[in-house]
């Protein structure tokens, strides 16, 4: 088994036949970095709209929103979004039944954060990006 860290926040990443990429504490510390990040980056008064795709993004949304919650007392707007909603064949794409699609404010001129998880080769990987 191989063992990496990130360098900055000592998150164990294993790789081998035990594939523990990361335990419950370096996920719970993966999404403070990130919500911190989101943070410094953007005022709050930007008031910022954090959007998951479905599935797994919405989660990830949703705990970041609670972080920035605890840290800043104010928690941002959170929607959730199916891109299979914008294929040509939605169906046949997945197998799977479409997910509801929420984002419950307009999102014209406000700062949009969207967020997903996604599996390269079996390995899960989060992917974050902003819209303004």
């Amino acid at each position: 088994m191989c063992h990496v860290t990130d360098g900055k926040s000592g998150v164990n990443l294993a790789i081998g036949d035990n594939k523990v990429l990361l335990t419950g504490d370096g996920v719970r510390r993966a999404l403070t970095r990130i919500s911190h990040e989101i943070l410094e980056q953007n005022a709050v008064s930007d008031h910022p709209v954090l959007v998951g795709l479905q599935t797994r993004g919405v989660h990830l949304a949703r705990r970041i929103a609670e972080n920035i919650q605890n840290i800043e007392d104010y928690k941002p707007i959170v929607g959730s979004l199916d891109p299979r909603l914008w294929r040509d064949d939605p169906q046949v794409a997945s197998g799977q039944p479409l997910m509801p699609s929420d984002i419950p404010t307009n999102v014209d001129g406000r700062l949009v954060v969207m967020l997903m998880m996604f599996y390269i080769q079996g390995e899960p990987f989060a992917l974050l990006w902003r819209h303004c």
